[in-house]
This record gives structure tokens, sequence and C-alpha cells, in this order.
């Protein structure tokens, strides 16, 4: 694509046939279903899962480029993905260290790692005390999938963070509660211990 990767569904019409007009390699239209899918799904699964599989195609595809060119792309996705509410400080921070993410085989091996995991069945063997804390509007994780896991881990307290960031960053107003609840937990976990 010209000019960076873009999610057409959150551009103005014109803003798409801008980016239409000038030329683009690939487009990527995920379609799906909105429907009931049990009390324990999101009525948008079917929307959720080709929007994953776009994404996670559009970086493979997008990792097979050269060097500067997939940096400036490949890097905006990941910042739009783990941090859409960095500061320009936390960008220019990733634009900086992002070559050391490379070279190509470590980029793709960890992108279709990130695509292949799947625990969700060892989850019920987990007899830890388990905390699990997931951001309302992670565009990676969508909550339900936070909500889940801690569905299937007996005993874990899920704690919803009101923030974008697939990663917390210590601006944030989230941060301050990560950190309390964290501490909380630990603290617990160590006077049970003692």
């Amino acid at each position: 694509m010209t000019g960076g990767a873009s999610r057409w569904d959150l551009m103005t019409s014109t803003e798409l046939g801008e980016m239409v007009a000038a030329g683009m390699d690939l487009a990527l239209f995920p379609v799906g279903a909105t429907e009931q899918h049990g009390p324990h799904l999101a009525t948008g699964t079917d929307t959720i899962s080709p929007e994953e599989i776009a994404w996670r195609n559009s970086l493979m595809e997008m990792n097979q480029r050269e060097w500067a060119f997939r940096r400036s792309l490949l890097g905006e996705m990941f910042l739009t993905l783990y941090f859409p509410g960095a500061d320009l400080e936390v960008i220019d921070w990733h634009n900086q260290h992002f070559p050391e993410f490379g070279p190509v085989p470590r980029l793709e091996a960890m992108i279709q790692l990130a695509a292949d995991i799947d625990v969700r069945e060892k989850l019920k063997n987990i007899r830890a005390e388990t905390l699990v804390c997931h951001s309302r509007q992670d565009g990676n994780a969508p909550l339900h999938e936070g909500q889940a896991v801690a569905d299937a881990i007996k005993g874990a307290r899920f704690v919803e963070l009101d923030s974008a960031n697939h990663v917390l960053l210590q601006f944030e107003p989230a941060w301050p509660v990560l950190v309390r609840e964290m501490r909380a937990f630990l603290t617990a976990r160590d006077e049970i211990a003692a």
C-alpha cells in the first residue's frame, strides 16, 4: 500500500478514495456476520476472526518487503495494534529500536508463533492463584478473550483496565490501576506463603 498500512473500516470515504487513487499493492477486506454465539462469545466473533487473520497476513506480506519500506509499515502496524495511545516519545523510541526486531526470519517466526499459539485447553490445569488484567479497548486481543482466559482458570481474578493499549504505558490512567492490582496480588500471595 502506498503511504502506510491503513484500515479501510476506520477511514472516511474521502480518505479511502484518495488511497485508491494513489494506488495500493494489496487490499484485504475481512467480512463476517454479526450474530449471537452463545453467552460466552461476542456477537462480532465472525467479524473479529477474519480481521485478525487479515492483519496477521498483512504483517507477513509487509515483512517480505525491502527493509526501509517494511520498517515504516510494519512498525506502524505494531504501534497501531499494541500502543494506539502512544505519545510522540514512545513512537520515536519504537522507531529507533524497531530494527532490533529483525532480521526477517525472526520477525516471521514471531508473527507465526503469535498466530499459532492456542493454550485454551491447558488453562483448566492451572492451579496457581492467577490475576488476569486486560485492556478494555485492546485492538490486538478483544476484551472477551481476556475474560475467557480468566474464566477458564479456577479462581482467577479478572481486572478490566481502561486502556486501548495492548501493553500499558506508564503515563496513561490505567497504569496506576495495574500497579495497584499487581502489588495487591503479589502481597496477598506473599502473606499466604508466609
